[in-house]
């Protein structure tokens, strides 16, 4: 069995702090959301907001799925190894 690791650290760069902006809460299936940065990032600096307390999607990324489906851009600072 393959097995795989990620190696790297977070350099808060922002470009990966894109993800679904809802209208409202509760917001029916019908109507799709937004794809836009994260509310928390603070444009100027690409820094984050709320990074001590951030959501644990942003803590665990990138997961190795994330780099299976391509989700992980070639400038961040994480690498996936096969060891």
């Amino acid at each position: 069995m393959v097995e795989k690791k990620i190696v790297g650290e977070c350099k808060q760069c922002g470009k990966c702090c894109i993800c679904w902006i809802y209208d409202i809460p509760n917001q029916p299936a019908e109507i799709p959301p937004k794809k836009g940065w994260c509310p928390h990032l603070d444009l100027e600096t690409s820094k984050c907001t709320i990074w001590d307390r951030r959501p644990e999607g942003c803590r665990n990324y990138p997961t190795i799925r994330d780099f299976e489906m391509g989700w992980v851009l070639e400038e961040c600072s994480y690498q996936l190894f096969v060891v």
